[in-house]
């Protein structure tokens, strides 16, 4: 009996014993999770506070999204013709082109805060009897063909076939000559007022250039580029978007490809020698500048953070879960000034000279300058708005740069071409001649003399890449002698 209530004892501490080993882990676990939860959670509540408040918008970023302060008369301005290039046949053009845009800057002050669309403004005034381009301009020659006056001597029915359906739009563009300035004037915004309708009677009033060429016609073709080319240089200095700047640069650089072709084509007399070499001409500051585009892609770049962000303390109706969470990671002022800091950066880029922005680049310093902001522990303010800002890395921007600073090399190349050809230097004489070129006609990037491709009997430069995968001077930019 007393065996029986021993062993009852025994089992009975024994279990005791158990529990209270259990409830001492049971507090060990407790404890230690809720210090690993503070170790966590001291950081997160760290990084809410120091993204507790917003930034003031700084003085400097304020100014840099001033539009220009000279006035321009709606009269002198190309760029309501280019807007309503498209209006009916008994429409004036440049008129309708001004209503389009009052009617969107309408259409986009009245739109709410967060509206992801508006009513398309061209559309709305217009109207069903607008003009639409007839044909098919891409089948005469290639869009990304550096050699057409073959192609417009073959098919030269098919061009004036479609200078003649398309009279009315090919008037209206040679109109456009006559207007000494351009600025956009719709309203920076998400909802964007492209204005370039006129690209198809861009491409065949350049085919019937060539044809003229083809036809013995230098003198008048070679004006007629001349006339054309320097709408596109006014465009190119003018222009505050990033789209309008790209047009007028790949424009300009088949204008000078076209102009390469006739005069390999053709012996020029002095007269027009004198043509080639005016349309050839070198291009100033303003022209391969960006600081009136990267202010009005900063402004734009401003006008989209606030429709995005219609209110940058509340969150909107129906916006729960993560995207409530991360709001308060996003600061909208914030980013407004890291933006600025992105484009004022990148203006004063782009005004250096190709030679400096080419030492500048080979540096190394400009990739870690443009993603500094994005790195460190100083990303914890606005992480999200940090994002927005570095989506779109600095090769990308620089390669947007040079297709406007590689012009300079290819109306250079152009220059040393006719030069060529006007003193009939041969190919053995290649080498010497361009050895003793003065630095108006070398390298705009490297100053070096340019190169003899003996092979396919072209003079060429190598230039700064238009793309993210190519070395710095990845881009070779050539003209051939002659066909």
């Amino acid at each position: 009996m007393a065996n029986a209530m021993s062993q009852t004892k025994a089992k009975r501490k024994r279990v005791r014993d158990v529990k209270t080993r259990s409830r001492g882990t049971r507090r060990a676990v407790l404890k230690w999770s809720a210090v690993a939860l503070s170790i966590v959670a001291v950081p997160i509540v760290l990084v809410f506070l120091i993204n507790s408040v917003d930034q003031d918008v700084r003085s400097e970023a304020v100014a840099f999204a001033d539009p220009p302060k000279d006035e321009i008369s709606p009269a002198q301005n190309a760029y309501f013709a280019l807007v309503g290039h498209t209006a009916a046949p008994t429409d004036d053009p440049h008129r309708k082109g001004m209503e389009v845009v009052a009617l969107h800057n309408r259409l986009i002050a009245q739109a709410p805060a967060h509206a992801v669309t508006v009513a398309d403004a061209r559309e709305l005034a217009l109207g069903p009897q607008r003009v639409l381009f007839r044909g098919r301009v891409s089948d005469i020659c290639d869009p990304t063909a550096d050699r057409c006056l073959a192609d417009y001597r073959e098919r030269a029915r098919d061009i004036e076939e479609m200078l003649r359906n398309n009279r009315i739009l090919v008037s209206r563009y040679y109109a456009l000559y006559r207007y000494p300035r351009y600025r956009e004037m719709a309203q920076p915004s998400v909802h964007f007022l492209g204005s370039w309708d006129d690209s198809n009677t861009n491409a065949l009033v350049r085919a019937a250039i060539g044809l003229q060429a083809v036809r013995g016609q230098t003198g008048a073709a070679l004006q007629a580029l001349q006339r054309d080319t320097r709408f596109h240089r006014l465009v190119l200095r003018d222009a505050e978007t990033l789209v309008a700047k790209m047009i007028a640069v790949k424009r300009i650089q088949r204008n000078l490809l076209l102009l390469s072709e006739i005069i390999g084509a053709a012996r020029l007399d002095g007269r027009n020698a004198r043509f080639a070499k005016e349309t050839a001409a070198s291009f100033d500051d303003a022209e391969l500048g960006f600081q009136r585009v990267f202010r009005g892609e900063f402004r734009f770049a401003r006008q989209t953070l606030q429709t995005l962000d219609g209110n940058p303390v509340t969150v909107p109706p129906g916006e729960t879960g993560f995207a409530a969470l991360a709001r308060p990671l996003y600061k909208r002022q914030a980013t407004i000034n890291l933006e600025y800091k992105k484009y004022r950066f990148l203006a004063d880029l782009a005004d250096l000279s190709q030679s400096e922005l080419y030492a500048e680049l080979s540096s190394g310093r400009v990739e870690s300058a443009y993603d500094r902001e994005w790195l460190g522990l100083h990303s914890i303010y606005n992480p999200l708005g940090k994002l927005f800002v570095n989506l779109t890395p600095s090769s990308l921007w620089i390669g947007y740069i040079g297709r406007a600073k590689n012009l300079e090399a290819l109306a250079r190349l152009v220059r040393l071409q006719l030069a060529a050809r006007t003193r009939r230097v041969g190919d053995s004489q290649m080498p010497e001649f361009l050895a003793r070129a003065e630095a108006p006609l070398r390298n705009p990037y490297t100053g070096e003399s340019a190169r003899w491709d003996v092979a396919t009997r072209s003079l060429y430069f190598m230039c700064l890449r238009e793309n993210t995968k190519s070395e710095l001077l990845g881009k070779r930019i050539a003209v051939a002698l002659s066909p």
